[in-house]
């Protein structure tokens, strides 16, 4: 089981390139990363000032550890809109102002929901103050027509 969390944390850190990031938890400095999993597919990485979460679908997950009002992310990271991914990102952005990264055809849906989003497509790497996150295919539907998973 440990192998499997080092693993997954190892990709976590590779996929979003956390280089500097959020409010630690407690016992935690600001000078180490750490990742929490809130269940089916909600993590929240973090260092320093900068949280990011991902696919944050809380509430109405039975696996939820957290309420979407327990999250304070500076950024929200979609892979793609099925409900058990997008879930509560909206709710989140709008009410802590974090801005959503996710591909363009997701980051137009959550923007006509008010949320403000940086969109980047399929292949593509952009620098944020963390590091970098670069955009890869996933072979699963998007959520949205004509749209792209990005894992």
């Amino acid at each position: 089981m440990r192998k499997k969390i080092v693993a997954l944390l190892s990709i976590c850190l590779a996929l979003v390139g956390l280089t500097a990031g959020a409010a630690p938890a407690p016992g935690w400095s600001e000078d180490k990363s750490f990742l929490a999993f809130f269940g089916h597919s909600a993590f929240m990485l973090s260092r320093g000032e900068v949280s990011i979460a991902i696919d944050p679908w809380l509430a109405g997950n039975p696996k939820a550890t957290v309420a979407p009002t327990d999250l304070n992310p500076r950024y929200i990271l979609v892979t793609h809109a099925h409900h058990d991914h997008l879930g509560d990102t909206a709710a989140i952005a709008r009410r802590t102002g974090a801005k959503v990264v996710a591909t363009a055809e997701v980051a137009r849906l959550l923007r006509e929901q008010g949320c403000e989003t940086i969109p980047v497509h399929i292949g593509a790497v952009k620098k944020f103050e963390f590091g970098y996150v670069r955009v890869t295919p996933a072979f699963h539907g998007a959520g949205v027509a004509g749209g792209h998973a990005a894992g």
